[in-house]
């Protein structure tokens, strides 16, 4: 570490867990993609994806403004939104954040991209 000693690094990681979990009180439930269990055509495409059981995550949420387009289909809603973990707590879990992951807020569904 070039500032500070690993104690003082945990002591942040502590502060900023707690924080998290009894302060801003915001969680997730994170679905993990499974490959190996999903089973794809001669193109790659898969009908139905299969997600591992969901973890539940404490993260730091920010979102955007709705925006609204409408075309053929019809209307669609669409919204900016980011989620900021901590990487002990990640670790923790042992879940590493890919694209295609669904995270479930709110009722609400989110990709990973």
């Amino acid at each position: 570490m070039l500032f500070g000693t690993k104690r003082d690094f945990n002591l942040l990681t502590k502060i900023n867990r707690e924080l998290l979990s009894d302060i801003v009180e915001q969680e997730i439930l994170y679905y993990k993609f499974s490959l190996e269990d999903t089973s794809a055509n001669l193109y790659g495409e898969a009908l139905e994806k299969v997600f591992l059981s969901p973890v539940k995550l404490n993260c730091l949420i920010t979102r955007g403004d709705q925006v609204i387009s409408v075309d053929d289909m019809g209307p669609d809603l669409n919204r900016e939104s980011s989620f900021a973990f901590l990487r002990s707590d990640l670790e923790d879990v042992t879940v590493v954040p890919e694209v295609g992951d669904i995270l479930n807020w709110q009722e609400n569904f989110y990709e990973v991209d």
